[in-house]
């Protein structure tokens, strides 16, 4: 149930959102993302992850059911402009009309193609085939594209294994050779490279990829290069962990951390809209049970 009060000029305007599904404390973020207008490729990728929740989540409001009509054809249309920022090398630049492909934003992208594919939607061919072709050469010769070092470079490697191992084209070699450099990898490189194994069937080995100390480690923010944050990160690793194991005990410390780094029901920015919306979504819809309350307004 939703209301909408609102008062003289110059008071403040509120909406109230109930609901008796967790739910529905995931619409202020959904609702940014979804009425943040076309930006970068990050940005268009972020509202792109959003969208594919979107169904389930606006469900959980009683105004949503015409818009969830919509997502497919918002889906679609976001696919296409993704694929008119590829560059004749196979990669994503950062804008529209751009010549330079862009790593990180690259595998960014591969990652959502990954998950749109699996929730139904089929992204065109040439699209995914040059992108694949451009990370499996990125894969060789991360350092001149990232901005600071092996670890850098290391972790940007571990999201492309996730990428290449979810369509079909596994690189163990580079799997083993970053599972002994753990030390190199971070909370979300730890997670993508625990991800590429279970792709390849190997839940030992995505086990082995996340050591006692990886939900303890501090992740600073950086706007370039390489984007990413202590929200995204926790959100990449609290995804995996829903792939691996539905007990696994850092689950409800990371869905904690993820939901009181909320302000306003919304997290910094995009990107931390996206994936933490994602993983929470996943975590509230596998089997979370209904309960009933009562309060007083």
């Amino acid at each position: 149930a939703s209301g909408t009060r609102q008062s003289r000029s110059g008071c403040r305007r509120a909406t109230l959102t109930l609901g008796g599904q967790p739910q529905v404390e995931l619409l202020p973020a959904l609702e940014q993302l979804l009425e943040y207008p076309y930006g970068c490729v990050e940005q268009t990728t972020s509202r792109m992850y959003a969208l594919l929740y979107a169904p389930e989540l606006l469900a959980a409001h009683s105004e949503g059911a015409p818009r969830v009509q919509q997502v497919r054809a918002m889906i679609d249309a976001g696919l296409l402009r993704l694929w008119s920022m590829q560059t004749r090398d196979g990669g994503l630049s950062y804008w529209p009309g751009g010549t330079h492909s862009d790593l990180w934003p690259s595998a960014y992208v591969g990652e959502f193609l990954l998950a749109a594919r699996r929730a139904g939607y089929t992204p065109e061919p040439r699209f995914v085939d040059e992108l694949l072709k451009y990370l499996k050469v990125q894969l060789y010769d991360t350092e001149e594209h990232c901005d600071d070092d092996r670890r850098s470079a290391d972790n940007t490697r571990a999201v492309i294994c996730r990428v290449l191992a979810g369509f079909g084209q596994p690189q163990e070699g580079w799997q083993t050779r970053l599972g002994e450099r753990l030390d190199h990898l971070d909370m979300a490189g730890r997670a993508s490279l625990a991800a590429a194994w279970l792709e390849t069937g190997r839940r030992d080995r995505a086990l082995a990829a996340l050591p006692p100390d990886t939900v303890e480690l501090t992740i600073a923010s950086s706007t370039g290069g390489r984007i990413t944050s202590q929200v995204q990160q926790e959100a990449t690793l609290l995804g995996v962990l829903l792939d691996l194991d539905h007990e696994h005990p850092w689950i409800p410390v990371l869905v904690r951390q993820l939901e009181a780094a909320r302000t306003g029901g919304c997290w910094a920015n995009t990107l931390e809209n996206a994936t933490a919306l994602s993983a929470l979504a996943r975590y509230q819809l596998l089997g979370l049970p209904s309960g009933t309350f009562n309060g007083q307004i």
